[in-house]
């Protein structure tokens, strides 16, 4: 496969040196702040420097002098002992040259493509963006719908349709709340049946209900039209299935996603229980065709969060998906 035409770069994107990768390394192993989970990839410090306005972007990789005195800015900006430093002026100079020709102005290109269909795919759940996430257990960018734009200059005005892509259960990777967590023999199975591992890191995820008040709080966030419910073919064999409905905090029943770990951590949700099906549903096509109990819960969810839910996948192949058009 040739990434010529293929595969383009915007020449404002940040760069993840291994000066930010030892940083991360650094934060996450202090004993005296609160560990996040990171993947320890560097990308939290990299988009702290962009934001400090000290980051080293694609386009200086093009301009020796320039890239020179941004990495010495760097390193003083963090109080760091610059080591190698003409080794490493060489490697990203050298990185430069070998990305150059997929360096593209993005909005423009996107500009020139309105006419076809364009698909943007978030990287990561929306409870893990920046704002409006379970901070500070969130990664460092937009994962919401608005970070199209943010993300790839694509105005907001453009945008036709926006699905949300849910799974039939909920899971979480790293540290953080988790209100519907199954600490039990039933999040195993959901996690063994799910094949639950980061795809990063590798690291088991963590299982739990289909929290409805978290799903309308991103169906909100995202201004979804309608749904994509996916793996649902997991639940099959589990006798009885939960739907999280609220959250009894303090003796009171709240319905909102709190703005606090805080509360999160202490709040227990009050459950909707539904019968189960032990079927196999990974050969289905047809919506119509799923057991009673499987239609169910999907028309449950779509009622809790007001948006039809328009594709179920039913298994891993691309084949194994249901789609309704009515």
């Amino acid at each position: 496969i040739t990434f010529e035409g293929r595969f383009f770069i915007d020449p404002r994107a940040g760069i993840v040196l291994s000066l930010h990768k030892k940083l991360d390394s650094i934060s996450e192993a202090d004993s005296e702040k609160i560990k996040i989970g990171t993947t320890k990839r560097g990308i939290g410090p990299c988009y702290s420097d962009l934001i400090a306005r000290v980051g080293i972007r694609m386009s200086d990789l093009l301009q020796e002098d320039q890239l020179r005195t941004k990495i010495k800015n760097l390193f003083h900006y963090h109080k760091t002992e610059l080591e190698n430093f003409e080794e490493q002026v060489e490697s990203l100079l050298q990185a430069g040259e070998y990305f150059k020709p997929f360096l593209t102005q993005v909005p423009y290109f996107l500009e020139s493509n309105r006419n076809k269909n364009l698909l943007f795919e978030g990287a990561q759940g929306s409870l893990l963006d920046v704002i409006y996430g379970t901070y500070p257990f969130v990664t460092s960018s937009h994962t919401i719908a608005g970070g199209i734009s943010a993300g790839s200059g694509y105005s907001p005005r453009n945008i036709e349709k926006i699905i949300g892509v849910y799974k039939s259960y909920y899971t979480r990777v790293g540290e953080g709340p988790f209100p519907t967590e199954l600490l039990d023999e039933t999040g195993d199975r959901i996690r063994k049946q799910g094949n639950e591992y980061g795809a990063t890191t590798g690291r088991p995820r963590r299982c739990g209900w289909f929290d409805a008040v978290a799903a309308r709080y991103t169906a909100i966030i995202n201004g979804i039209d309608e749904v994509a419910l996916t793996l649902l073919d997991v639940l099959t064999g589990i006798t009885e299935l939960k739907i999280c409905t609220g959250y009894s905090y303090k003796n009171e029943i709240i319905e909102q996603f709190p703005d606090n770990i805080s509360i999160l951590e202490e709040l227990k949700p009050v459950y909707l229980s539904l019968p189960g099906w032990k079927e196999d549903i990974t050969g289905i096509v047809g919506f119509d065709e799923l057991p009673e109990n499987a239609k169910a819960y999907v028309a449950k969810i779509e009622e809790i969060l007001n948006k039809k839910v328009s594709i179920i996948s039913v298994g891993p192949d691309r084949s194994q998906t249901i789609l309704r058009t009515t």
